[in-house]
This record gives C-alpha cells, structure tokens and sequence, in this order.
C-alpha cells in the first residue's frame, strides 16, 4: 500500500510541475512579438599562442598574436566581418 501512495505523490509532483510551467505560458496570441531594434554586432579579442611542429622532424615554429573580431549585421541577410 505505501508502494502505492508512493507512486500516485510521485506521479502528482510531475502533474504539478508540469502545469505550472504550462500556466506560466503567456496566453495573449493576439499582440504580435516585439520587433527587435538596430543592428546586431559582436566584438571579440584575444591571444592565440601555437607551436607547431615542422615536417621531417626538423623543430618547431612558435606562432603567436593577438586575435581580434568584429561583425555587424546591416540587414536580415548582409553583414560585415573583419578579423
């Protein structure tokens, strides 16, 4: 008998869990979303430190720099990139 109650409190903690995520839904379908403003960009920058080895087993070549990026999107489909 507890197996029992044990699984029916179980199967109504999932019930509870799901409704209320579920009612925490908005419900008003008839206003359109919020159209988002201006473009959209990313900036990025950093170090990037490689060695790599040579063919042949002849050393080595450290390469390193600093990294930087930057796009911006000036339409739904064109944007500019420079690296």
């Amino acid at each position: 008998m507890k197996v029992a109650i044990r699984t029916i409190a179980r199967v109504c903690c999932c019930v509870c869990v799901l409704l209320v995520s579920a009612l925490a839904q908005s419900w008003r379908a008839t206003e359109p979303p919020p159209a988002a403003t201006g473009p959209g960009y990313d900036v990025s920058a950093g170090y990037s430190c490689l060695a790599m080895g040579l063919p042949g087993g002849g050393g080595h070549v450290n390469l390193n720099g600093i990294d930087l990026n930057a796009h911006v999107d000036v339409g739904p489909r064109w944007g500019i990139s420079l690296d």
